[in-house]
Order: C-alpha cells, then sequence, then structure tokens
C-alpha cells in the first residue's frame, strides 16, 4: 500500500498495527531525509525494544552497501523472539534510475582512461539491466546493432566509432571470462526474496530520496508490506514553502518543548534555504541557544542561526552557468526582493566568472593536449568517480593551485559548467560585468533593468552580443 497523500495519518495507522503484533515484512518511507528518518525511528521503536536493539537491528548504508550481505542478513532470523529489523539508509534501489545515455558516456570514458575491466563490468551490467543474456552477448561480434536496438540499450544511436569501441569492450569482457548473467542486479535478488519470504520475524526497512513506482521491487513491496511517499510543498523558485517549513519548525520546536515568536518565524522564513535538513539544523540550534528558556525570539534566531538563503545566490550563479534564461530571471526577483545588494550580485558573479575561465583554459591548454586523440576531442566523464581516479591526476599542480583550495567535485562542476563555454564568450562577459558594475555605481538606472539585461545577453544564443550597451550607460 502506497501513500503520497495523508502521509502522518498513514504512518499513524502503520506504527498502530506494528503495535498490535501485524507488523509487515517490508516498510519503505520515501522523500526527504528528515521525514524517511523520523518514520524510520518511530518504527525501530514501536517493533524492537532498546535491549533488543543490539542484535537485531542491522543498519546498512544504501550508498556503499554489498546487497549479498543483506540480501544474507535477510534469510537469516533474529536472536531470541523479538524480531530483526534490516534497515538500509539511502537506498539506491527502485530508485529513478539514470538514463542509459548517461551511464553509457561513462562507460566510454572509462575505457578512453584505460580502465578497461570497470568499464566491461559497467557495460555488463547495463545490458543485464536491459535484459539481455549471455547468448545475445556473444552474439556482439560485429558493430551492427538494429538502430532501435541502440536507443533501447544506449539511449541513443551510436557513432561508428562508438560502435567499434562496444565490441572491442565486449571482446575484452569475453577475455576475462565475464558474463552477463553474473551482473544480475541486487534489485532482481531482492525482488525474488521478497515474493519467496523473509526469513521469520525479520522486518526488512528502506529508506529512499526518490523512487520509480514502475519498478519491480517497488510493486513488490507494495504488495506483501507499506510504503509512504513524504512530500514536501515548495515555490517557484524551489525554496521550501511557508507551509512546509512550518511543519519542519514545528517538529523540531515540539521535541525540545519550545515555541517560536511570529516575528522570530518570519526572520527564520527569510534566512531560510532549500534544504529540510539543514532547516532542521539550524531550529534545533536555536533551541539548545535558549537553554531552559520556552521561548526563541528574533534575537535568539539572529545569534544562533544561519542565513541560508546565501544558497540562493549560488542557486542564481548555477542558473547563469547553465544559460537558463528563465530560471535566472526568477532567481533574480527572489534575490532582489529579499534585499540582496547588487554590489555582492555582481561581486559573486565575478568569481563565478573567474572560475569558468580558469576551467576552460585547464580544459582547452591542459586536458585537451594529455587526453584527446586525433579525430576526437577529449570529453570529460559525467561521472565523478571517474573524474576523480583518472581525470584529476592529469592537472598540472600550478593549475589547481590557480584553483585554490577547492574541492575536487567543485573543481567537477567548474569544468562541466565550463564545457558549454568558450573562452571568447568568458573573456567578452567579464568585459560587460566591469561595465555593468562601473554603471550601476555611476548611474541613476534601476538595478533591476540592468541584470535583466545583461542576463538576457548572458544567456543568448548564439552568444555574439556581448558586447552591446547596457541600458543608462
Amino acid at each position: 500500500m502506497t501513500s503520497h497523500a495523508g502521509e502522518r495519518e498513514t504512518l499513524d495507522r502503520i506504527l498502530l498495527q506494528a503495535r498490535e503484533g501485524k507488523a509487515k515484512p517490508v516498510y519503505a518511507f520515501v522523500g526527504e531525509r528528515f521525514f524517511t528518518q523520523q518514520a524510520a525511528k518511530a518504527l525501530i521503536d514501536v517493533v524492537l525494544r532498546p535491549e533488543d536493539r543490539t542484535w537485531n537491528l542491522e543498519r546498512f548504508e544504501g550508498q556503499s552497501v554489498a546487497w549479498q550481505r543483506v540480501i544474507e542478513t535477510l534469510r537469516t532470523p533474529g536472536f531470541g523472539s523479538s524480531p530483526k529489523v534490516v534497515w538500509v539508509v539511502d537506498c539506491m534501489l527502485a530508485g529513478n534510475r539514470r538514463p542509459p545515455a548517461v551511464v553509457f558516456e561513462e562507460i566510454l570514458g572509462l575505457w578512453g582512461a584505460d580502465r578497461k575491466k570497470p568499464a566491461a563490468e559497467a557495460l555488463l551490467a547495463l545490458l543485464a539491466q536491459a535484459g539481455w543474456s549471455d547468448k545475445d552477448l556473444h552474439a556482439t561480434t560485429s558493430p551492427v546493432l538494429k538502430p532501435e536496438e541502440e536507443v533501447r540499450l544506449f539511449g541513443r544511436q551510436l557513432q561508428p566509432e562508438e560502435q567499434k569501441e562496444l565490441v572491442q569492450i565486449v571482446g575484452y569482457a569475453s577475455s576475462l571470462g565475464l558474463s552477463v548473467s553474473a551482473f544480475k542486479s541486487a534489485e532482481d535478488e531482492l525482488v525474488g526474496l521478497l515474493r519467496s519470504g523473509l526469513a521469520p520475524r525479520v522486518i526488512l526497512l528502506l529508506t529512499m530520496g526518490t523512487v520509480d513506482e514502475k519498478s519491480l521491487l517497488w510493486k513488490a513491496i507494495n504488495k506483501v508490506g507499506h510504503a509512504v511517499v513524504f512530500s514536501v510543498e515548495r515555490e517557484r523558485s524551489q525554496a521550501l514553502s511557508r507551509t512546509a517549513m512550518e511543519k519542519v519548525v514545528r517538529i523540531v520546536l515540539g521535541r525540545y518543548g519550545k515555541t517560536l515568536t511570529p516575528a522570530a518565524f518570519d526572520l527564520l522564513a527569510r534566512r531560510g534555504g532549500n534544504d529540510v535538513d539543514i532547516l532542521a539544523n539550524e531550529v534545533e540550534k536555536a533551541c539548545l541557544w535558549v537553554g531552559e528558556r520556552e521561548q526563541i525570539d528574533v534575537a535568539d534566531v539572529l545569534s544562533a542561526t544561519s542565513d541560508l538563503a546565501e544558497s540562493w545566490v549560488f542557486d542564481f550563479c548555477a542558473a547563469l552557468n547553465r544559460r537558463n534564461l528563465a530560471d535566472c530571471l526568477r532567481k533574480l526577483d527572489d534575490l532582489l526582493l529579499r534585499g540582496e545588494p547588487a554590489a555582492r550580485l555582481v561581486a559573486l558573479v565575478a568569481r563565478e566568472l573567474r572560475q569558468l575561465v580558469l576551467a576552460k583554459e585547464c580544459l582547452q591548454y591542459d586536458l585537451e593536449p594529455r587526453l584527446g586523440s586525433k579525430g576526437r576531442h577529449f570529453r570529460l566523464p559525467s561521472n565523478y568517480s571517474v573524474f576523480q581516479k583518472s581525470i584529476l591526476p592529469q592537472i598540472p599542480k600550478a593549475r589547481l593551485d590557480e584553483f585554490g583550495k577547492v574541492h575536487p567535485f567543485v573543481l567537477f562542476r567548474r569544468l562541466q559548467d565550463a564545457e558549454t563555454w568558450t573562452l571568447r564568450e568568458l573573456h567578452a562577459a567579464v568585459t560587460e560585468l566591469a561595465q555593468l558594475d562601473l554603471t550601476l555605481k555611476s548611474s541613476g538606472s534601476p538595478t533591476r533593468t540592468l541584470f535583466e539585461a545583461f542576463i538576457f545577453r548572458w544567456c543568448a544564443e548564439p552568444r555574439r552580443q556581448l558586447s552591446a550597451p547596457l541600458p543608462g550607460s
């Protein structure tokens, strides 16, 4: 049974059934981590006494779990008469699968970086997911696949060079003795186990951020267990709605027996970002800040919490990098309504541009000569782990020093953004931003008008108008 609405009532009903000894063999809670964790802990409190949890509560991290170990655990009863709960946190199964075109791009990246075995294993896993058998694999001895089969497997038709690489990867897999059947997904095994039945008194608990409701696992969960999807209302800008904020704040305040003045909540709402977990943490900090005092006021919010709206500025810059005109204008409107100073916006955009110039120079002058080949330009892999292992070591230390002390993932995203630009475009944008800054300081033109003009030219395709004069200049 899946519930999308009235999740609180559904959860209460599920907990009541479990309390009455009618627990199901599997539960799935989907949505924001704040709500799924809360639901999972409530279920554990009902079915497991604290003294039984040492032996009969097993927790696995879904992003790194060895699923064979989980499946073996589900086949083993707990100690004594108590139920055993197997909790997989941030479960990736039954999630929205990544597009096959993205996966195949990563496979080609691995193969091109001379990481042949990981490329072969990833290809076989992709083929197994698509329903291929070992017989299908052995038949792939030439680069001739029907176009519709290429689209089904890889999300698009392949170029002749990619077809040849596909055959090479398949041949390499065969030389290692690898087979498609060996890559039968953990999801398939789990579906079979749910259908045949877990060990007596064993409960599987899954918490996940997203779900593909058409997946076989999701259907199996609903057939033998319970599932609740927790929804969060958001505004057009993707910030949390006031209703969603009130819901989160009320839950945290209830834990600590605190109240919040209306003015304090309004301030918290203005400072709030778009992440439920971070908002909950900030409210918790305010609760701890006031100590034994029951009420939290404006001064407490100012002293104890961070201005989470900082993230909105970076969302605005990210939309600029993507050249998403509609998103840029919406986020600019939100920022100006919140009173964001124009000078700060200019400074942040300038910083983004400097980083993009460095990233483009890295792609063009460092990585292309080292990793590109005749007739084929270097392509940045879409998978971060591939980048970290194969591409990052190729970047000269002097170039890394120019980026400053940034995390490798931040650098990865910078390079991804820079791929859509040319150096000429970036240099033109830097020149126009300097002109915008001068115009803001020397003319009476409205800030919104100047920024909108800049955004329109920034996002224009093709980008040949960056040197056009700004209004009021």
